[in-house]
């Protein structure tokens, strides 16, 4: 919801010139959570391991758009959901 890949148009430059212009999710933006593990070996090779990465956390992002969109009674937001797209979505909501 804060990440946007900006481009200058001419030159092809990315905008954000470090971390500090880039709006990173910190820990002051998530509410507490509890984190459990649930141990499960895997049957299919001799060490038991498993696969990880990022395929769990593909399904948020279009979660929350939805979301957004159904609140807002739209049938599409375009991602990023920047402050400003969303101030935008709501004033089209409006007419």
């Amino acid at each position: 919801m804060l990440e946007n890949t900006a481009y200058d148009s001419d030159s092809g430059q990315f905008l954000a010139g470090s971390f500090m212009d880039y709006a990173i999710p910190r820990a002051s933006d998530f509410p507490s959570i509890e984190v459990d593990f649930n141990p499960v070996r895997n049957p299919s090779n001799e060490f038991g391991v498993k696969g990880i990465g990022e395929g769990g956390a593909c399904g948020a992002p279009p979660s929350i758009v939805s979301a957004v969109a159904d609140a807002l009674g739209l049938a599409h937001v375009d991602m990023p959901l920047t402050p400003e797209v969303v101030w935008r979505a709501m004033r089209q909501s409006r007419r």
